[in-house]
């Protein structure tokens, strides 16, 4: 019943401490009664109050004494608290939990029953009796009749079937329905109605809730535009009230993004008639949640909230007792969360036939849900679009004449290569002959495999056109284009002439993110001509922004002015801007995508797939004709575009999805997710499992550790989320948010083509920080942020002088921005957790986040940065984040080897693990790489280091990489083994490190120490170290600096 390997704490350590919490004084007695070979225990436990409470484990007997205690401290714990303690508890501990819960559950519910039972044989007597009396009075009126007993009865017996089919309503129920008819007289509500009746959804209204009554599940499949996303909640919702269910009616609507949770909420809000200003507050119908801000009271029956949020609920609440009705939007998407959602529903139906799940999606593969759902129904609801026309790259450069040059940053990137044909024989006059080597240039593409596009394509095209065709570089976002563009339609006479471009309405242009749309907003903004606020307004839209910014995105400007609507994907499906009439779309995104050569998890920036395309230029016709100006040729949407994007389960790493199986606790990992409605592979599924082992998330039977517990609340790769703990827990927070950014998302340096060597220089010269690559881009961050707080911040302006120093240190601004907003995400998430304390003016910070140039820095508490200056600390946390990722440099040849990604492990008779070690190779643009001319003839002694990004191209490169001292290797490794014999010191079977005996007995137990800190703080997050732990902490942090005395 207890696997060997389980390090969380037993349900009798939990016990403990809960009581410890409780009563202080409280007094508590195992008593042991062993039978043979197996024990029994019972629990008593005396409060300081004279309370006494006893419990006794029955006809159940265990194998030892451990189990039988932890046997019945399970029992107390279920009857004295409500937590869910038991998610934490080895797997025998936990079903027992579940049990005891099922069976507590069955014996309310037959109560409940019972009770039930009796009031409506009450009310059956009542109903009988009175309708006797009825029959019995229209006997008189009957002329010929006389009405028999057994006509009585039949008649009678034909009222009551009637009676328990039809679920009377309460009074409360009566109470909501009549506040709600008084609602329906308001103006506001009246003018409201009326706009929602021209929506293509809502003379489906009736066809809808006839599916729902019949059905579990219903698909509502719906163009853009057709207004699924506002009325299927209130269709709902409005049922419910008016047949007086609305104290039962709890519906949850789950968003994808924060922006659509809180826009949709606003206007369903508004529609539904709740009071300006309510919304969440115990006067309104409507409420949403979302991470750090929750407006949600108990009076609210619809709440809208993110898949995120719906996920933390079903970890406490599995089978989300209280909900009526879930609602999932845009699962077309295909998100992990929402793939991961409809496992989970699907699971629920099997205990709770009453929950009804409707899923929303666009048109795109609604049959495919339709099947994973037992074929439910599927309700088509055709959009409401106006003819768009559709222009591609080529249209845009011969309508604005556009040109671009060889150099140009938006250029193709042509470089020359060397053919060999090898030598060849060439004979002469007079036979003689000479042999030569045959060698020539040739130009390479270095953005494209095939560049040339079908003449078809372009022969109606001017030759101009053509050039800047054979020159431009497609897979870039031209922001020169894009303004050039901008200009032609809004300020050019010749487009005003033309009837195909609106001279009204919105311009949403879409972009791959938050990088992207800070630059187009500063170029927008520069330029002359969109300067004057009173005839263009320019708006960006993300996610990250805060959402009172949001909301201007929607209102609808003066005449005369232009709106002007930077976004994301975010506004293909899940938000509507009611005025578009011209979308610009670059026909890119940012996708997360697991990289198998590097095997790291980073951002990409992608072509979007044709179904995407459509979406997009859909946007343009919801309130008139438009148009769409794809950035990309039809050659290139015909040819290389995919249909679809590839569901996220089967394109990126699901160690975050493991984590999310074991928290809910739903059971063994694959099992679970082949119930996925695309099953990801069997290898996929094992390398999640082993790199969760790896990093101590998971224990050798797929346990989960209280480090995965937190791990799973940390949506980013588990090495980076390992180290943010270790980052607040060590007090280097700031270097370590940052370096976690960088690993997230790109250094941020930019090295331009051909100034390589230049760059080199630059950076080794000004920012390179001991044999850290790592590190190094710290302080480049660090000085920009210092030059960007004194120009920016303090004197308000300086914009200028802070491009230059980015330009002559070949640092990349826009990066740097990205950086910073990752680091507030990363510190949100801490907060959230538990792990970071601050005030309530820093929450307010953190949970706000305004788009403007003179953007205040990320602020880390000072009590988290006591050590952010000291080398040591913060390569040692690095160090604790991503190990196992490690390689060692041989002092015999100065060649790295490392035995991750080769599993070849052996034993010898002395007991010692041998490797047959993998050659590996240090970056050229590592800090840390040296020329052979430079270690020729050098003998050095066995350097650590460790990697974040793996690649194999020619050879097996490590990028990312910084040095580490032996003793964070033995603070931070997994299993530590001393061979007294040997003088060595063994960690996890292959890393061998030379150690007296003492010294490794020593280091030992320092691990053992600030293991036990460690756990503390996994278990207790918000509590701060007792005494006796801080000295300790302080001790082993001494031991790390004193291995190197090296400081920032």
């Amino acid at each position: 019943m207890l696997p060997r390997s389980f390090t969380g704490r037993l349900p009798k350590d939990q016990l403990l401490e809960f009581c410890r919490k409780e009563d202080s004084k409280a007094k508590i007695r195992f008593d042991v009664d062993r039978g043979g070979n197996l024990y029994k225990y019972s629990l008593r436990i005396q409060w300081s109050n004279g309370q006494n409470n006893e419990w006794n484990m029955g006809n159940v007997a265990c194998r030892s004494k451990i189990e039988a205690e932890n046997y019945v401290a399970t029992l107390a714990l279920f009857e004295l608290t409500d937590r869910p303690l038991y998610r934490t508890f080895p797997t025998f501990y936990r079903e027992l939990w579940l049990e005891l819960a099922e069976g507590k559950n069955s014996v309310e519910i037959k109560a409940k029953l019972a009770e039930e039972q009796e009031r409506i044989r009450l009310l059956i007597d009542i109903v009988e009796e009175k309708k006797k009396e009825n029959i019995v009075e229209e006997k008189s009126k009957v002329s010929d009749g006389e009405i028999n007993q057994e006509q009585i009865d039949k008649e009678g017996e034909s009222s009551i079937k009637q009676y328990n089919i039809v679920d009377k309503s309460s009074s409360e129920g009566e109470a909501m329905k009549k506040a709600f008819l008084n609602k329906q007289k308001n103006k506001t509500y009246l003018d409201m109605l009326e706009k929602r009746k021209q929506l293509p959804i809502y003379s489906h209204k009736d066809r809808f809730l006839e599916k729902l009554s019949r059905n579990q599940v219903v698909i509502v499949s719906g163009e853009t535009g057709c207004g699924k996303s506002t009325q299927i909640p209130q269709f709902i919702t409005e049922d419910m009230l008016m047949n007086g269910y609305g104290d039962r009616c709890n519906v949850i609507c789950a968003q994808p993004r924060r922006i659509s949770a809180i826009s949709i909420a606003h206007r369903v809000s508004a529609e539904i008639g709740d009071l300006p200003r309510t919304i969440g507050t115990f006067k309104a119908l409507v409420g949403y949640q979302i991470r750090l801000e929750s407006r949600v009271s108990k009076g609210n029956i619809l709440t809208f909230c993110t898949y995120g949020i719906l996920l933390r609920r079903l970890e406490s609440d599995e089978l989300l007792k209280d909900v009526s009705h879930v609602i999932i939007d845009e699962v077309h998407e295909r998100s992990l969360e929402s793939d991961f959602l409809m496992i989970i529903l699907k699971r629920i139906f099997e205990r709770r036939s009453d929950l009804k799940v409707i899923l929303m999606s666009a048109t795109v593969e609604a049959t495919k849900f339709s099947r994973y759902f037992d074929n439910c129904p599927i309700i088509e609801i055709p959009g409401r679009l106006f003819p768009v026309e559709v222009k591609f790259l080529e249209d845009v450069i011969e309508e604005t004449d556009y040109m671009i040059e060889k150099e140009d940053e938006f250029a193709r990137k042509v470089y020359k290569q060397v053919k060999d044909e090898g030598t060849v024989t060439i004979t002469g006059r007079g036979q003689t002959s000479h042999t030569i080597r045959l060698q020539y240039e040739e130009d390479m593409d270095s953005t494209y495999t095939d560049s040339n596009i079908s003449e078809e394509y372009i022969e109606r095209y001017s030759k101009k056109t053509r050039l800047v065709l054979s020159r431009i570089d497609e897979t870039c976002i031209n922001f020169d284009l894009i303004v050039s563009l901008l200009n032609y339609i809004c300020n050019n006479p010749e487009a005003k002439q033309k009837n195909d471009i609106p001279q009204d309405g919105a311009i949403l242009i879409f972009l791959p993110g938050m990088a992207e749309i800070r630059r187009l907003n500063d170029q927008i903004l520069s330029d002359n001509n969109f300067s004057d606020t009173s005839k263009f307004l320019v708006y960006p839209l993300h996610s990250a922004i805060s959402s009172e910014n949001q909301n201007m995105v929607f209102d609808i400007p003066p005449k005369g002015i232009r709106k002007i609507v930077l976004a994301t994907n975010i506004a293909e499906t899940g938000i509507t801007i009611p005025d578009v009439t011209i979308v610009i779309d670059t026909g890119k995104v940012n996708q997360i995508r697991y990289n198998e050569k590097k095997k790291i998890t980073n951002l990409q920036e992608m072509f979007i797939s044709k179904a995407n395309v459509k979406q997009r230029k859909g946007r343009a016709g919801r309130v008139r004709e438009g148009i769409c100006f794809h950035l990309f040729t039809r050659w290139k949407y015909d040819n290389e575009m995919h249909e679809y994007e590839l569901p996220e389960i089967l394109r990126l790493p699901l160690q975050e999805l493991c984590l999310k199986i074991k928290i809910c606790g739903l059971g063994n990992i694959e099992q679970v997710l082949n119930m996925a409605l695309d099953v990801p592979s069997s290898q996929a599924i094992n390398n999640a499992i082993i790199t969760l082992q790896e990093v101590q998330a998971l224990t050798i039977e797929e346990e989960l550790t209280p480090l995965g517990i937190h791990l799973s609340h940390i949506p980013v790769d588990v090495h980076l989320g390992k180290m943010l703990l270790f980052g607040s827990i060590f007090k280097c927070l700031d270097p370590i948010l940052t370096i976690s950014a960088i690993l997230n998302y790109k250094s941020p340096f930019l090295i331009p083509f051909g100034r390589e060597s230049e760059a080199d220089i630059v950076i080794k010269n000004k920012f390179k920080e001991g044999e850290s690559d790592l590190l190094t881009m710290y302080k480049g961050y660090v000085l920009w942020r210092e030059l960007y707080e004194k120009e920016v911040i303090k004197k308000g302006g300086g914009w200028r002088t802070v491009r230059e120093f980015c330009e002559k240190n070949f640092l990349n601004l826009q990066t740097l921005l990205m950086i910073e907003d990752i680091k507030r995400q990363f510190l949100e998430l801490l907060v959230n957790i538990g792990f970071v304390k601050i005030d309530e003016s820093n929450k307010n910070y953190l949970s706000r986040y305004r788009f403007q140039k003179s953007r205040s820095l990320c602020i880390i508490p000072s009590d988290y940065n006591q050590n952010s200056n000291s080398y040591a600390i913060i390569n040692a946390t690095i160090l604790a984040g991503l190990y196992p990722k490690i390689i060692y440099q041989d002092p015999s040849t100065n060649q790295y080897f490392t035995v991750m990604d080769s599993g070849n492990l052996t034993s010898s008779a002395s007991g010692i693990m041998k490797v047959n070690p993998r050659n590996i190779f240090i970056h050229p643009s590592s800090i840390t790489f040296k020329q052979a001319s430079d270690l020729k003839g050098r003998k050095n002694q066995m350097n650590w280091f460790t990697y974040n990004t793996l690649i194999q191209t020619t050879k097996l490169y490590v990028r990312d990489v910084s040095k580490v001292e032996v003793v964070d290797l033995v603070l931070f490794g997994r299993d530590i083994e001393i061979k007294h014999e040997h003088k060595l010191l063994v960690i996890d079977k292959w890393i061998k490190l030379q150690c007296p005996g003492k010294t490794s007995s020593i280091l030992k137990y320092l691990r053992y120490q600030l293991n036990k800190i460690l756990k503390y703080k996994i278990d207790y997050p918000t509590k701060d170290l007792e005494k006796e732990q801080e000295d300790w902490l302080s001790l082993i942090l001494e031991v790390i600096k004193c291995s190197s005395t090296k400081s920032l």
